[in-house]
């Protein structure tokens, strides 16, 4: 007998729409995103990503930005970490319009903010947030069509987890997006949210819709409002 670890999955995403996954650990959220990304492959089922179902063949051309917990950093400066491995990046314009939205422009307010800056080995010197705001703009470098954060803001403090917040917000605009966290405080206003629990879509709706329900999501998020 196979274990699975997904069961009758069926679910479709628009073309610009945010999606909220969540459930508890191990319920598979990161094997969800695994599977999107072409990290893994599906042993039955199939994955269509603008109507085309080779990931691989294809995956260069979807582009999609990946923002994690853990950031990978470079023992380099802000702006060196920022363009790492991106064509066109060092163009003023495109490097300017990344740390503005991002907000890493504002990291003035809170350190002595200059390109050339030297953040140390992953990124040291400087806090969980304004690591965060780096990785954004690297992500806005790369222009993709579908972006990723998995438990982007689950080891900051509130004031920073607001300033990303404002970061994400700006870099989702007009993207297909997938945000996959353990905190609700942020996602009340995600329209669409899904809720999995071994392996299956047990919830869906808006904040409102299921706060108002018994269930799994009105559990899990009692224990933070």
């Amino acid at each position: 007998k196979k274990d699975y670890i997904f069961k009758n999955i069926d679910l479709t995403i628009k073309k610009g729409e945010t999606l909220f996954l969540g459930g508890d650990s191990g319920s598979g959220k990161t094997t969800f995103i695994n599977l999107l990304m072409g990290l893994i492959n599906p042993s039955q089922g199939q994955i269509f990503i603008d109507g085309k179902k080779n990931l691989e063949d294809n995956y260069n051309n979807l582009k999609i930005g990946y923002i994690s917990q853990n950031t990978l950093l470079l023992d380099d400066t802000i702006k060196n970490n920022i363009v790492f491995g991106k064509e066109n990046a060092n163009h003023f314009d495109n490097y300017k319009k990344a740390i503005n939205i991002s907000g890493v422009n504002k990291l003035n307010e809170e350190i002595n903010f200059s390109d050339d800056m030297d953040i140390g080995e992953q990124g040291n010197k400087i806090s969980g947030g304004q690591r965060q705001r780096i990785a954004i703009a690297r992500v806005i470098l790369q222009n993709p069509k579908i972006v990723i954060f998995d438990e982007a803001t689950s080891s900051l403090d509130a004031k920073s987890e607001e300033l990303i917040q404002e970061s994400m917000t700006n870099l989702l605009k007009n993207r297909t997006s997938i945000i996959i966290s353990h905190r609700f405080s942020s996602i009340q206003h995600v329209k669409n949210i899904f809720v999995i629990s071994n392996g299956q879509i047990i919830q869906s709706g808006s904040h409102k819709e299921l706060i108002s329900k018994d269930g799994h999501y009105r559990e899990l998020a009692s224990f933070q409002f």
